[in-house]
């Protein structure tokens, strides 16, 4: 099924259903996003500039996460947070590159758009409660990002057939120790 999908990104094999594949292969070509133009040796800014963007984002989340006055309600404090996000996310939409109109997107949309947003919930509520336990600012993200990270090579294993490397097991075996070390009080 991965050959079949060719250059339109990863579909775990268990989830590869005749039905969406064949209504991959019909969909008309169409113009590249910047985020689908293959990485080459001479792009690092494009390969490594996501990676920061995403530690900078995350680093401001945790410290605004952390910062929420404890009497609020969680749920209230999520509503905002999503309204706020909702507002940010109308407001890019005609200036992002995406190559399908608002209308079409919202069409071709499936279940995993719906899953990442009740993940999400998850995430953001998790956070809030750790910090709220007295969960460390310098330990709680670590924490469940490698815990996370060890899922995902898991899943990726399994599920999405990825393979790894010596170097790797070794590096995720240091994360496992590290992860032990830092999560014991």
């Amino acid at each position: 099924s991965a050959a079949i999908l060719g250059g339109i990104g990863h579909v775990p094999y268990c989830c590869a259903h005749s039905r969406q594949i064949s209504r991959l292969k019909s969909t008309p070509p169409r113009a590249r996003t910047l985020t689908e133009f293959p990485v080459t040796k001479g792009s690092n800014v494009l390969f490594y500039l996501p990676i920061a963007l995403t530690a900078l984002a995350t680093t401001l989340y945790h410290i605004a996460q952390k910062s929420i006055v404890p009497g609020v309600h969680p749920m209230v404090s999520l509503v905002i947070t999503y309204a706020t996000s909702l507002v940010a996310c109308l407001v890019v939409v005609p200036f992002a590159p995406g190559g399908a109109t608002f209308a079409r997107s919202l069409k071709d949309l499936n279940w995993a758009t719906y899953v990442v947003g009740l993940s999400i919930v998850g995430v953001e509520l998790a956070i809030l409660l750790a910090y709220r336990a007295g969960w460390k600012i310098s330990l709680a993200s670590v924490v469940a990002n490698v815990a996370t990270a060890l899922l995902l090579v898991i899943i990726g294993v399994l599920g999405y057939r990825e393979h790894l490397a010596a170097r790797h097991v070794v590096g995720l075996l240091m994360c496992l120790g590290g992860l032990v070390l830092v999560a014991r009080p």
